[in-house]
């Protein structure tokens, strides 16, 4: 189980609700105007120093759009000389000129993760005309800056039969690697989710084949995947059925960070245990110190207790025989489809519900 650190290891900044584009699946709901009253430069500067005097060292920065901020560059000029050990820009690559990309070689910015759904026809359906080139010409300045970043794909059923095709592009382009991930039913995509959701097992299965394919011919190219998981069970299953004293009870949460050892710090302050549980709000960095809040918030709190909820405690897992295997999944999800932290995971196909479509 994990229990919660002094302070957290890792911290996902939203630097801005603002985006310049408007995709179908935005888990942040972003549009071209924020609903919130964003922090201002100065005040983002006092929540550096108070993670530096925290010794807070891993960062991720995303948005919205990062790149919309008139002052990310005086951001990142701070956080660089606060000795960060690891920043990390989560952008959709599309304002990234050559000017930027140059600034970000300065400032010694190597770990940048763009986002790319597919090859033109089927990124710019999803993101908008246009979208692909400019993205593209966003990473091509960052290689030539001497910057290799890394590609976040999610595939949904429109586009994750462009897969193959798109590593295969990807590679002589010269990015470091793909991440394949898992569609999260947040902000926009909460009401389409049923409708685009890879269709499992089938759909699944041939998204890990082509990621199989593409390992072993570019073996240099990094492919994560975080698909293979409810796929893969029967076959862990039967591992577990030969060797069961390798395995104790699993529990909510154990594989998840939030409020344990990582937060979220929205556009406007608000200090949240990841960006799929806002609504337990453990407080404010503009009223509150985020150490207090990390460690007395009666919210974070109730996230972080669902790491003693073991799985045969749960009322819709307890009879499942993988309780052995799983940790229940993302109690983001849960919460957001079904009002309940001790739901299944929405993507989990094989508690009775997930058949017939019934909420617990």
């Amino acid at each position: 189980m994990i229990r919660h650190t002094r302070i957290p290891h890792s911290i996902r900044l939203t630097l801005t609700d603002r985006c310049n584009l408007s995709c179908d699946f935005c888990f942040m709901d972003a549009s071209s105007q924020s609903n919130k009253e964003e922090l201002k430069t100065d005040e983002w500067l006092q929540v550096f120093k108070r993670l530096k005097e925290l010794r807070v060292f891993n960062i991720s920065l995303s948005g919205g759009e990062i790149f919309l901020r008139d002052d990310l560059m005086v951001l990142l000029k701070q956080l660089r000389e606060n000795r960060m050990h690891k920043i990390t820009l989560l952008t959709n690559g599309t304002l990234i000129t050559k000017e930027i990309a140059g600034q970000l070689e300065q400032l010694k910015i190597k770990s940048i993760i763009i986002s790319l759904d597919g090859l033109e026809e089927k990124h710019d359906q999803i993101r908008g005309s246009g979208a692909f080139r400019d993205t593209v010409t966003g990473i091509r300045h960052l290689i030539s800056a001497g910057i290799t970043p890394y590609i976040a794909f999610t595939p949904v059923r429109d586009n994750y039969s462009d897969l193959g095709a798109l590593i295969d592009f990807l590679v002589p382009l010269g990015v470091s690697g793909i991440s394949v991930n898992t569609l999260t039913p947040e902000g926009r995509c909460l009401e389409i989710y049923k409708d685009v959701v890879l269709q499992f097992p089938q759909q699944v299965k041939d998204v890990l084949t082509v990621v199989a394919d593409k390992k072993r011919l570019y073996p240099d190219f990094k492919i994560d995947c975080s698909l293979g998981f409810h796929y893969n069970l029967p076959q862990s299953y039967h591992y577990y059925k030969e060797n069961p004293g390798n395995y104790e009870i699993k529990h909510l949460k154990d594989g998840c960070g939030a409020a344990s050892t990582s937060c979220a710090i929205a556009a406007d302050g608000a200090v949240i245990p990841c960006e799929g549980l806002s609504m337990f709000k453990g407080g404010n960095i503009k009223e509150q110190d985020l150490s207090e809040i990390w460690n007395d918030s009666e919210n974070f709190k109730t996230i972080r207790n669902l790491s003693n909820v073991s799985m045969d405690q749960t009322p819709h897992c307890k009879e499942c025989k993988y309780i052995y295997l799983c940790d229940g999944g993302c109690r983001a999800t849960a919460k957001l489809i079904y009002n309940d932290l001790t739901a299944p995971d929405i993507s989990c196909p094989y508690w009775d519900g997930a058949q017939t479509g019934l909420t617990p």
